[in-house]
């Protein structure tokens, strides 16, 4: 915390759907390392919350660290209930951000080597435009560790010889539309062989899209697709699973979601 003055929340509390566990552990994070912070979960007898706002567009503050809960970020932009900040968008395609369990966090100046050398697991940021691409740290596993740090890291199984669901999620409801998705990973195996398999569903049990995942002689490859939502399913929570089957090995880089205009 030696390169941070202030600790910036966005939004400012009581201007939109509290998460009080991160304003809390937020102003707890400020105490133990002596810095100021922008707001708390206290009350506030001049709140301007358009001034906050107009303030996180223009731009970012030089040693300020700035934080997104997950609450807020784990829908965007598949949500129109909270948008980023265009100060905040212009700093992830600077590399200035990354995401850690607590959400986003950006300070200016940053790069995903800084990040890379801090004790949080955190994941750097590719942005997609109209999407939005989920690193090894950001996806749920049952049988997977992740290995590697930065833009190096892969989600692989603990034990080779133990089948079951490699990555799965993100659980984010999707509005009606059309959408491309990806998955990249790599298998010793080779293209003959069946490591694994992936699909695309809708609340756990309405498949949309599936296939296999076939070696690649350790070379990455992509997986891509194209689903439409319709409306009889909006909303519903989707995700991209992968299994591994046990056979040799499988590595998982990232899966994405990118929503294809009208």
């Amino acid at each position: 915390m030696s390169q941070v003055d202030k600790i910036m929340l966005y939004p400012t509390y009581q201007c939109a759907d509290p998460h009080y566990q991160h304003y809390i552990w937020s102003m707890q994070l400020a105490n133990a390392f002596n810095k100021k912070i922008n707001t708390g979960y206290t009350a506030r007898s001049k709140q301007n919350c358009k001034a906050d706002n107009s303030a996180a567009d223009t731009s970012f503050e030089p040693r300020h660290l700035y934080l997104i809960s997950s609450a807020y970020d784990h829908h965007v932009p598949f949500s129109s209930k909270f948008t980023y900040p265009v100060a905040l968008q212009k700093a992830m395609v600077r590399g200035e951000c990354v995401r850690s369990s607590r959400g986003l966090v950006c300070l200016p100046g940053s790069n995903a080597l800084f990040w890379e050398k801090q004790a949080v697991l955190n994941s750097p940021i590719s942005v997609v435009s109209n999407g939005r691409l989920w690193r090894p740290t950001e996806l749920n596993t049952i049988i997977g560790q992740v290995t590697g740090a930065g833009f190096q890291q892969a989600l692989m199984p603990r034990d080779q010889v133990k089948s079951g669901w490699l990555s799965y999620g993100p659980s984010v409801a999707l509005p009606e539309g059309k959408y491309r998705f990806s998955i990249d990973y790599s298998s010793q195996n080779t293209p003959k062989q069946t490591v694994g398999k992936w699909d695309f569903v809708l609340d756990g049990d309405i498949t949309l899209s599936a296939g296999s995942l076939l070696g690649t002689l350790d070379n990455p490859r992509t997986i891509e697709g194209i689903v439409i939502v319709t409306q009889q399913n909006a909303n519903k929570a989707f995700e991209i699973r992968t299994y591994f089957q046990a056979q040799s090995d499988l590595k998982i880089f990232n899966s994405s979601l990118q929503k294809i205009p009208d």
